[in-house]
């Protein structure tokens, strides 16, 4: 029977955590199967507006300072929705055992107003960045954050609960003192990690042995809010479903062997059984964590391409997931997936609302440019890169973490709908690299992203041509953002084909001192050499294996400035503000004023290396 509703929330806000806590007695069952127990309250907003919130089992945990401190206090059932109109709400909760009625409940409450900016869709006019329900712009600044990963000497285990509350705390907080705004998170990679449903041992419909680890994700979230950071919801990944590419099928709570009923990782994707738990995994997730405002997409999967699910059976179930989770999510967050593969058509099916590519290359500022512009031009849709690195071994061979830097901007410049979302968390950690998102972060809100004569270039003319600054950024005819790259300072060159001994030809660069690193793929071994010579464009250094490939990472010993006059073209006859910006903090560097004569912007540059940013704006 129903013992009773309480309202947790002392004084419900708009846009805000609204949460009732329900007492049943007699049920026995399995608490997470809808069709054994079902909470289902309709709830009338002050615009008689109906909406249908599901309850959900949750258990209480006594907590001291980051810790849990003992056995859970109590089993109950919640309630949580975000009232997105302030005024009088009703609510009517009916409980059902078994399909039949065994208890009802009505409610009035009044829901006070505020200023907070609501819940995120898709900008409609340009349809490149997002809004709020306020219509406030947001663009996504930040990085993957999929597990805790602790960094030497912090003395957590990444399946420590508690370390995972005070890590994932110390990094949001950080990340939102630094102008961040988004992370990506996993839900369930493997039955270990602490932030999972799924337990060794247990049905794959009983999340019942992860009650404390989900109690502490619910602070997670709680630290998003907090810091105005908005998350990428990754829910389930490929490893469970495959025997080959990073698996852990052999721990899959599917896998017949483990007391499931699947044979085969593949057949996730189309027995019954696994797709009906799989909506009563989705309805959890919902139930507890959809009425945070700081979800900005559910992304079904992590690389389902890399799971064993034929590219077919995988968007098959991709539809039945996405029309279910639409039916049940009152507040209809954005949904997507991403593939390991950017070749792979699932991502860009119209059913998702961002189109997320993953790269792991030395050539990643090419990959950013070639698939956001063309994907966001063929399908009008945001287009993010959910994960890059230069090729897979972390940062290396790139110790001042350059390509950390260029990823930032690269995806925010080059046509995208947020910056690259680098995949090495830990080591910005480790090197205390938040300050990176700075400068991104204050430069991306001054860009008009609904201004629809906004539209991304990739070329300036010099007074003198340089062809090795390379400018990507957005125009039209009284404003233009962009982003000068000197090509010159990558993390790498490239050294494609190597004499049998000796010493690398043929790098194309400047003869003169450098500081290299190189990384010799085959031995994984990292050599490093302070003061090189180039010659006739040849890098003079031993090499120890003519035949293995190699990164090159080269910083010249006297830095390179540029400077000279630049000119933009197809502006109005007017006067413009140019200011220019360092692209690590922000801070302005110069500014001037000058009047376009004939559709042409002429000014000069200030001198700068590696990178900087520039802003031109009608004088008003």
């Amino acid at each position: 029977m129903l013992k009773s509703i309480v309202r947790l929330t002392e004084k419900p806000e708009k846009y805000s955590l609204c949460e009732f806590e329900l007492e049943i007695d007699g049920f026995c069952g399995n608490p997470f199967d809808p069709e054994q127990i079902s909470i289902e309250a309709q709830i009338t907003n002050p615009n008689k507006k109906n909406m249908t919130v599901y309850g959900f089992y949750y258990e209480d945990f006594p907590v001291d300072g980051y810790k849990i401190n003992g056995e859970k206090i109590k089993s109950c059932y919640r309630l949580r929705f975000s009232p997105e109109k302030s005024g009088i709400y009703t609510m009517d909760t009916n409980v059902y055992i078994n399909r039949e009625l065994i208890g009802s409940e009505s409610a009035v409450f009044e829901v006070a107003d505020n200023n907070k900016k609501g819940f995120l869709s898709v900008e409609p006019k340009r349809c490149q960045a997002f809004k709020f329900d306020n219509g406030e712009l947001y663009f996504p600044v930040g990085q993957n954050l999929c597990w805790s990963e602790p960094i030497e000497g912090s003395g957590y285990d990444r399946e420590d609960p508690d370390g995972v509350w005070e890590y994932y705390d110390s990094n949001i907080t950080k990340m939102g003192a630094n102008g961040a705004n988004y992370v990506r998170i996993w839900l369930s990679a493997s039955t270990t990690l602490p932030r999972t449903l799924y337990s060794n041992g247990k049905k794959p419909d009983d999340f019942s042995g992860k009650m404390d680890r989900l109690f502490v994700f619910d602070k997670t979230v709680e630290a998003m809010e907090k810091n105005d950071i908005y998350m990428s919801f990754a829910l389930w990944s490929f490893n469970l479903f495959s025997r080959y590419f990073f698996p852990r099928w052999f721990e899959c709570p599917f896998n017949i062997e483990n007391g499931g009923y699947l044979s085969l990782p593949e057949q996730f994707f189309t027995n019954e059984r696994a797709k009906r738990d799989a909506k009563i995994y989705l309805r959890y997730v919902n139930a507890r964590w959809g009425y945070s405002t700081s979800i900005l997409c559910y992304e079904f999967f992590n690389e389902v391409d890399a799971s064993e699910a034929d590219e077919k059976a995988a968007v098959e179930w991709h539809e039945e997931m996405c029309a279910y989770l639409r039916d049940i999510d009152v507040h209809r967050h954005l949904v997507t997936t991403s593939t390991a593969n950017a070749t792979s058509d699932i991502m860009r099916n119209k059913m998702f609302d961002i189109i997320y590519y993953h790269v792991y290359t030395h050539d990643f500022m090419k990959e950013f440019k070639d698939w956001q512009v063309s994907s966001f031009n063929e399908y009008g849709k945001p287009v993010i890169f959910g994960e890059f690195g230069a090729t897979g071994i972390n940062y290396q061979y790139d110790p001042a973490m350059l390509s950390f830097h260029q990823g930032n901007w690269a995806g925010a410049m080059m046509s995208g709908s947020g910056t690259g979302m680098n995949w090495w968390w830990s080591i910005v950690e480790k090197n205390d690299k938040y300050h990176e998102f700075r400068g991104i972060s204050k430069f991306t809100k001054k860009i008009p992203w609904d201004n629809v004569d906004l539209q991304y270039i990739d070329e300036a003319a010099f007074e003198e041509p340089d062809t090795s600054i390379e400018v990507n950024g957005y125009k039209s005819s009284r404003m233009a953002y962009l982003w000068l790259n000197d090509k010159e300072y990558t993390f790498f060159k490239r050294a494609e084909k190597l004499p049998e001994s000796g010493k690398i030809a043929a790098l194309g660069v400047d003869d003169g001192t450098y500081s290299v690193v190189w990384y010799d793929f085959a031995t994984r071994k990292l050599t490093e050499i302070k003061d090189a010579q180039v010659k006739n464009s040849e890098l003079l250094i031993e090499v120890s294996d003519g035949k293995t490939d190699i990164f090159i990472n080269m910083e010249p010993k006297v830095k390179k400035t540029n400077s000279g006059k630049m000119k933009l073209k197809g502006v109005e006859d007017r006067e413009y503000h140019i200011n220019w910006y360092n692209t690590i903090n922000g801070a302005e560097i110069s500014r001037d004023c000058q009047t376009a004569e004939d559709g042409i912007l002429e000014f000069d540059m200030p001198e700068w290396s590696k990178d900087i940013a520039l802003e031109v704006r009608v004088s008003e």
